[in-house]
C-alpha cells in the first residue's frame, strides 16, 4: 500500500501517479485522502469566496489522473465537523499550503480580514467547522505493468 493523507496536492501528478503505481506490488493499492471545507454550508461558501483570489483550488477527486493507467479506482466521501473557536479556525487556515507560501504580511492581512468577517457571524466566538473527506483508492491490477507516460 502507498498512502497519501493530506499530502497528494504537494505532488506533481504527471510524475507522482506513474511513480506511485510503479512501486506498488501487483494487487497493491494507492490510497489518497484529504479534508476540504464543506462549501455546501453557507458561511463556508462565503469564506471560500473571500479567500479564493489568494488560494488555488485542489480537486475533490483525482480519479481522472488515473484514467490512462491499468487500474481500478474507487472513491468515497465522509462528512464530519468539529466545534472550535474562530481563533482556532483562523490558526488552522494559516497552516494550509496556499497560505504558508504567501508573503507573511499579506497572509496576516488576509487572515485578519477573515477573522473580522467570522467574528460578525459568530459573536460568541465558536463555530461548527464542516468538512468533506474525500478518499480515492486505486487498485493496481495483478498483471499490470505501469509505464511512465
Amino acid at each position: 500500500m502507498v498512502a497519501y493523507a493530506q499530502a497528494w496536492h504537494w505532488t506533481d501528478p504527471v510524475r507522482s501517479v506513474p511513480e506511485a503505481l510503479r512501486v506498488l506490488r501487483p494487487g497493491g493499492v494507492l490510497a489518497l485522502w484529504w479534508n476540504q471545507a464543506d462549501v455546501r454550508v453557507p458561511w463556508v461558501a462565503a469564506e471560500e469566496d473571500r479567500l479564493a483570489p489568494f488560494t488555488r483550488g485542489f480537486p475533490t477527486t483525482v480519479a481522472e489522473s488515473f484514467a490512462p493507467f491499468p487500474v481500478r479506482v474507487a472513491t468515497r466521501e465522509i462528512t464530519w465537523s468539529r466545534r472550535i473557536t474562530v481563533e482556532e479556525h483562523i490558526r488552522n487556515l494559516g497552516t494550509h499550503s496556499h497560505f504558508v507560501v504567501m508573503d507573511s504580511a499579506e497572509r496576516a492581512e488576509l487572515l485578519d480580514a477573515n477573522r473580522t468577517a467570522l467574528a460578525r457571524l459568530f459573536p460568541v466566538g465558536e463555530l461548527d467547522e464542516p468538512y468533506r473527506c474525500g478518499l480515492t483508492v486505486v487498485h493496481a491490477r495483478p498483471d499490470r505493468e505501469v509505464r511512465q507516460a
